[in-house]
């Protein structure tokens, strides 16, 4: 990869999992590419935001699946291009009253 020019960022300004979005021109074996870089943070205002960045240096950051399933409400009928699918099925659970 070579060549990285002409980068761009849009955020959308949601209270709550606000996506970020960086496009950029480069070359790859001798053809012009785009490269994405996607992020999404747990809060959008900026106070909260810095707890969360502290907090994620302790816990890893937000969880891929968390982010994908806030693309799926954000934009339902997109094509995402991928898909999630469990490593084992889930048993099946009975809910307990904890008291």
């Amino acid at each position: 990869m070579s060549g990285v020019s002409d980068a761009y960022s849009v955020k959308t300004r949601d209270a709550k999992a606000n996506l970020q979005l960086t496009v950029a021109r480069a070359t790859k074996d001798g053809r012009s590419v785009f490269l994405l870089d996607s992020d999404m943070d747990e809060n959008g205002r900026l106070i909260l935001h810095r707890f969360d960045v502290i907090r994620h240096a302790f816990n890893g950051g937000t969880h891929p699946i968390d982010i994908s399933e806030s693309l799926r409400v954000m934009f339902p009928s997109a094509a995402l291009g991928y898909g999630l699918a469990p490593k084992r099925p889930v048993p099946e659970t009975r809910p307990r009253l904890v008291s």
